[in-house]
């Protein structure tokens, strides 16, 4: 076999002359290190395209990535605002909701009731409010039903407030009202037509006579205020009291008057001794309530009637 005779001519050969009279220098370079320089650089130019293509995606997604991280920075700032601003109304809401609770207590306390669950503390209200960990989660609809929950309590208590308002005349007005016995005792002649115990024939009667001992004190029958304290003819000594409401009483033939005009008294003060003056048959309190000026059957109102 014969062995292949490599060609001289595998290199190439750079020349170098130069100007001066020295030799030419020349170079062999052989064609392998010429096709391995060449790709060396190929994979080189190769590698820096592919390396600068993936910088250039890698760059891309971390400003997606950064611009995702901000909206989501954003949103859980606003989340944040939600989460106060549901705070805010679930404080504003508990506030309304005792004052609801304390407004009927008031109510129940003043009307001599008693104090039994109130209708604020049955309120549901986490029905109306989500769990801190839900605050995400809020939306229009929320908001919504937070405002409706919130007027309906304004609403609520405003009623409430009228209604310690319509309560505290009414207690007024209990108060006023005479339904006390003066004095305690026999009632000796009533109200309306009576035979006269002075003269023959009969009398309008416009009270009631009740028998007692010279000195017995005498109660303001309401609360009001004494228009009158002095002497009457025929009546003694005689105190008016006005109650208010176009409700006056009339206590007379007293032995002693203990109040002045323009004193106020309270129901079941002391304001008289009883006594016998005046046009008298006998120790005893004439008592009258009028309404507008009228005198009516005063054991209408003893009995706590009208």
């Amino acid at each position: 076999m014969k062995k292949k005779i490599k060609s001289k001519n595998e290199h190439f050969t750079i020349m170098i002359i130069p100007h001066s009279q020295k030799n030419i220098i020349s170079l062999k370079i052989p064609y392998k290190y010429i096709r391995a320089s060449f790709y060396a650089i190929a994979i080189f130019l190769l590698l820096f395209v592919s390396l600068f293509f993936s910088l250039s995606f890698y760059k891309s997604l971390l400003i997606a990535k950064s611009a995702e991280l901000n909206r989501i920075k954003e949103v859980n700032q606003q989340q944040e605002k939600e989460l106060e601003q549901l705070k805010h109304n679930k404080e504003m809401i508990e506030q309304k909701l005792n004052a609801l609770i304390e407004l009927e207590k008031r109510v129940r306390s003043m009307m001599g009731l008693k104090n039994e669950t109130s209708r604020g503390e049955n309120i549901d209200r986490e029905s109306y409010i989500n769990s801190e960990s839900n605050a995400s989660e809020l939306d229009n609809d929320d908001s919504a039903d937070l405002d409706n929950l919130m007027k309906s309590l304004e609403t609520e208590i405003e009623s409430y407030n009228k209604l310690v308002g319509e309560v505290k005349d009414k207690l007024a007005f209990l108060e006023a009202k005479p339904t006390i016995y003066p004095v305690s005792g026999r009632i000796t002649s009533g109200f309306g037509y009576r035979k006269s115990p002075r003269e023959i024939g009969s009398t309008y009667h416009k009270g009631i006579d009740i028998e007692g001992n010279v000195g017995t004190p005498i109660k303001a029958a309401g609360k009001g205020i004494v228009i009158y304290s002095g002497w009457q003819s025929g009546y003694g000594y005689t105190v008016i009291i006005s109650h208010g409401y176009g409700i006056t009483t009339v206590y007379a033939h007293n032995s002693k008057n203990l109040v002045k005009k323009g004193q106020i008294v309270k129901k079941g003060d002391i304001i008289a001794k009883l006594g016998n003056t005046g046009r008298s048959t006998g120790p005893h309190v004439h008592f009258e309530i009028r309404i507008n000026g009228q005198a009516v059957d005063p054991i209408k109102y003893l009995q706590g009637g009208i």
